[in-house]
């Protein structure tokens, strides 16, 4: 027989369920010190964009990014300074991402962070890199050990796909980590953008 008090404790029940499942979902999708999503979220979420991306026919940028010279500032600081660096980092990284509304950024690991953005042209990846480490440069947190600038900055490397059809996400990642390799090459504290053809078709 129907009984109205055991069907909706069975339904808070499943309710209850439904939200703690949905809450370790959110939790292992996060990176747990900053917030900002982890790795793994970012390439189950990277893969569905380039496929949308390469219906609707819309460029895509990779973005790699490394904090310079961190170990000497976990060195010089502690740790627990460390850790608010990043923290701080991530949360303006974050702040640009959300601003455009055009792609994530993510932890990729230690003082490295990722990002992929919808663009049109180079000049928006430009635009958009650019405006990463100058972001970064503004919060004025100060590196004393630092030999490219008296306060924490980032170096960024940039790719430009004008065909994410014909691209996976490790062939974007790798010519933008390629670029960041340069930025730290000469100088550090910059960006340097690039933009492929049409690549990967099998």
């Amino acid at each position: 027989p129907f009984n109205p008090i055991i069907v909706k404790a069975r339904v808070q029940t499943h309710a209850r369920l439904k939200r703690q499942s949905d809450l370790l979902k959110e939790l292992a999708y996060r990176d747990g010190l900053t917030g900002i999503p982890n790795r793994r979220r970012f390439e189950e979420w990277a893969e569905q964009e380039l496929e949308r991306c390469s219906r609707i026919g819309v460029a895509v940028t990779a973005i790699m990014i490394d904090i310079d010279h961190f170990k000497l500032y976990n060195d010089h600081y502690g740790h627990q300074q460390g850790d608010q660096c990043l923290i701080n980092v991530a949360r303006i990284l974050n702040d640009v991402a959300t601003e455009q509304g055009t792609g994530v950024i993510a932890r990729y690991g230690g003082e490295e962070f990722v990002g992929l953005f919808r663009t049109q042209e180079e000049s928006d990846a430009i635009q958009l890199a650019d405006q990463l480490v100058k972001r970064v440069n503004a919060m004025c947190l100060p590196h004393a050990k630092s030999s490219t600038d008296p306060n924490v900055s980032i170096s960024l490397g940039a790719c430009l796909s004008g065909n994410p059809g014909l691209n996976n996400l490790h062939d974007l990642i790798k010519q933008a980590d390629d670029q960041l390799y340069i930025s730290k090459t000469t100088g550090r504290n910059r960006a340097h953008v690039t933009s492929i053809e049409v690549r990967g078709a099998s």
